[in-house]
């Protein structure tokens, strides 16, 4: 199990949103398959936590991202601050699931 998945937008065979689906739709799968035990002995109890990325921006991506399952977008080129704010939040378990930031939101509270 991986701590956060970094996912590009444009990829050659499938894009972001679409790997993200199916993601979500293999997740949902598994825990439709287990107990709420077995997914915590397991040690996946949470949904992944997936993070785009985009050169492309703007409110039609956020939201293509968010309807995907993306849980915050990240532009690229991406300062070196806001990517390292972003992976210390996750891996300290502070990311907020629910709370859809994009990067300029996010790099307005890094500046």
């Amino acid at each position: 199990m991986y701590d956060l998945i970094l996912m590009d937008s444009m990829m050659p065979v499938m894009d972001g949103a679409s790997a993200t689906r199916e993601i979500r739709a293999m997740e949902s799968a598994y825990r439709s398959s287990k107990t709420g035990d077995e997914l915590r002995a397991a040690g996946n109890a949470r949904p992944m936590i997936i993070v785009g990325l985009s050169a492309e921006g703007g409110p039609g991506y956020e939201q293509e991202s968010r309807d995907a399952g993306m849980d915050g977008t990240l532009g690229k080129p991406c300062r070196p601050e806001t990517m390292r704010k972003t992976l210390k939040e996750v891996h300290r378990g502070e990311w907020r699931r629910g709370t859809f930031q994009s990067a300029s939101k996010r790099a307005s509270l890094h500046f």
